[in-house]
């Protein structure tokens, strides 16, 4: 015979056992999908570059607009180069820099900023920015697989160059200049192959309006 605290019993069994069955199809609905046999996980997608390393922010104006219809306020600034060994495009070239704060470049402020004009028409774009020990190589890399279209850029290579369009960019992971001319002035050798893993550089690039400057083109999409 079954009493009224048998019946209380199994009541409360059952609600108990219903419970964990929706508990067990909860937890079965949330749980991720094991991977099938042989089918490799997704690597996270890169994160996106920022957008200062596409060169043309520094495009601040088209190349070929006269000086005087500049759309910003500008400022010349004076160049000393060696005048034992001028080169073609230093010649006949008056440079300037933007009033207040220039454009970035790679995701680093730049150190240098110049709108050069030739015959008072934009002619050239010079921007650096200084980089840190072991930073300028994969910087270097990234942007050059962006401007080349995912072309690889060279192991060990400390330039990039390129043309897109009727622009040609120019590219180069340098030495800052106070180390090369302490090294220098220490009798150190002109050509020294340095490590960039381990030391500090420059990256310079510069964009210059050309029909053929043979140098390769990024292919189109």
């Amino acid at each position: 015979m079954t009493t009224s605290r048998d019946r209380i019993a199994l009541h409360n069994g059952v609600g108990l056992l219903a419970l964990c069955v929706l508990a067990a199809c909860a937890g079965q609905h949330s749980s991720k999908a094991p991977a099938a046999p042989g089918q490799a996980a997704t690597a996270p997608a890169a994160a996106p570059l920022d957008a200062s390393y596409d060169w043309r922010g520094l495009v601040l104006m088209p190349f070929g607009t006269l000086l005087k219809s500049s759309p910003m306020a500008l400022h010349e600034v004076l160049l000393f180069h060696d005048d034992s060994h001028p080169t073609s495009s230093e010649l006949g070239k008056d440079c300037f820099t933007v009033d207040g704060k220039p454009p970035r470049l790679v995701d680093h402020e730049t150190e240098e900023f110049l709108l050069c004009f030739a015959h008072d028409r934009l002619d050239r774009i010079e921007a650096s920015v200084p980089m840190k020990a072991g930073e300028g190589p994969g910087v270097l890399a990234r942007a050059c697989s962006l401007w080349l279209k995912n072309s690889a850029l060279p192991a060990g290579g400390n330039s990039c160059e390129g043309r897109d369009g009727d622009v040609a960019f120019s590219a180069h992971l340098g030495r800052v200049p106070s180390d090369a001319s302490a090294d220098a002035a220490a009798g150190g050798a002109a050509g020294t192959v340095v490590d960039f893993q381990t030391q500090s550089s420059v990256l310079s690039l510069v964009l210059s309006q050309t029909a053929d400057r043979g140098v390769s083109t990024a292919p189109e999409h």
